[in-house]
């Protein structure tokens, strides 16, 4: 796991102070554009035109009032973007050469935590978006759900909750990420396990602009509440241990169900079946 510390977000990664090359008293030096490349690692997928159109036309105005920060890239030459996407973008609308920027090195690791985080910290990201990045940290820095909130700033049940989403069919999480459903409705719609009725009742809300409340999805979903509580304080126990999304259905008449540990790739399924092993014969 990764050794950054918890609780101080951008602070610990990016201690500007002493930063900026001798040549560069204040603090960045302008960089060609066209030498920038956009951050892989860039959780926010979205971006909108109108607020890109409004920000290029005060660049042109006041110019870039606050640089990108971005990292060198020895091997291929120029930079990738840390964090600034929707700077760089409204200073190319706005037909800019370059860009003021502060430039560091960051390992890969530290370049995904920054960029989430400045995320973040500026509200830039949708429901989703943030869901999938809580869980690349999980899987790929092997960060808890209690470690992801302390450095981000939330609640463990928030952290819980966001992966969740995860668990909703496309169409829904497009729905979500475009802002036509609220989180509450979509946490709401998980608990009908119909996919039909969950997803005409998705559409209802999204498309046809119909009102209904997250206690109105909530008795569509027709679980009995102790149950669900105890499901979901069983799952979190093992979403805590696995870090890692846990899902369990319950069939009350059958008195039968299922378990499904969500994995990402062939070494995040063998870490977790090492886990498992390990648990089973203590």
């Amino acid at each position: 796991m990764t050794n950054i510390r918890l609780g101080r977000g951008l602070d610990v990664l990016i201690p500007l102070k002493n930063q900026a090359p001798a040549a560069a008293p204040t603090g960045f030096i302008d960089i060609d554009i066209e030498s920038i490349r956009e951050n892989p690692h860039q959780p926010r997928k979205q971006f909108d035109p109108k607020e890109i159109a409004s920000l290029a036309e005060s660049i042109q105005n006041f110019g870039v009032l606050e640089p990108v920060l971005i990292c060198p890239r020895p091997s291929t030459g120029g930079y990738t973007l840390i964090a600034g996407e929707r700077r760089l973008r409204a200073a190319k609308a706005a037909g800019l050469k370059t860009i003021p920027a502060i430039v560091k090195n960051f390992a890969a690791k530290e370049s995904a935590l920054v960029s989430l985080t400045e995320n973040v910290q500026r509200k830039d990201l949708n429901a989703v978006e943030l869901g999938a990045a809580v869980e690349r940290m999980s899987r790929e820095f092997e960060m808890t759900h209690e470690e992801i909130g302390a450095f981000l700033g939330m609640s463990r049940p928030r952290i819980t909750n966001l992966l969740r989403l995860l668990d909703l069919p496309p169409q829904i999480k497009e729905y979500l990420a475009a802002g036509h459903l609220n989180e509450g409705q979509a946490r709401a719609l998980l608990g009908i396990e119909n996919e039909e009725e969950r997803s005409r009742l998705a559409k209802e809300i999204a498309e046809d602009g119909r009102l209904m409340t997250v206690r109105d999805l909530e008795r569509r979903a027709k679980k009995p509440r102790r149950k669900d509580a105890d499901l979901v304080a069983v799952e979190q126990g093992l979403e805590k241990s696995l870090a890692t999304q846990v899902k369990i259905r319950f069939n009350g008449k059958k008195k039968s169900g299922w378990i499904s540990i969500r994995f990402t790739n062939l070494e995040h399924f063998e870490n977790l079946h090492d886990r498992l092993k390990k648990s089973v014969s203590r």
